[in-house]
């Protein structure tokens, strides 16, 4: 027997979890670093965890659509373009941002 298995996306509070998890783990290890010159680049760094750590408690209190734009707004402070401007980068960027884009969809963000 055989069967072609479904992925069920994790409910939206446990890939924030995994996110955040994500996020730090990856800044301990050097992968994920903030962008900007001198302390504003750890600044932004925190300030991208916070955008991030906000839309969880965003769908927690069932603001889904907040939670969307927050999210969607961190997305853009690492996608690589000018406006707005990059809070982060490193080999990490890219699991970050694949790991927003999956929640992105799980929440039905437009």
């Amino acid at each position: 027997m055989s069967a072609v298995g479904i992925e069920i996306p994790l409910p939206p509070l446990e890939q924030i979890a995994n996110i955040l998890a994500f996020f730090d783990t990856s800044v301990g290890d050097g992968t994920l670093l903030g962008d900007g010159p001198g302390n504003s680049a750890e600044k932004r760094l925190n300030a991208l965890r916070n955008m991030i750590e906000s839309s969880g408690e965003l769908i927690e209190n069932e603001l889904f659509e907040e939670a969307c734009q927050q999210l969607l707004d961190a997305y853009r402070r690492m996608d690589g373009q000018p406006n707005p401007p990059d809070f982060a980068v490193g080999e990490a960027v890219t699991g970050l941002a694949n790991m927003i884009q999956e929640l992105l969809i799980t929440l039905g963000c437009s």
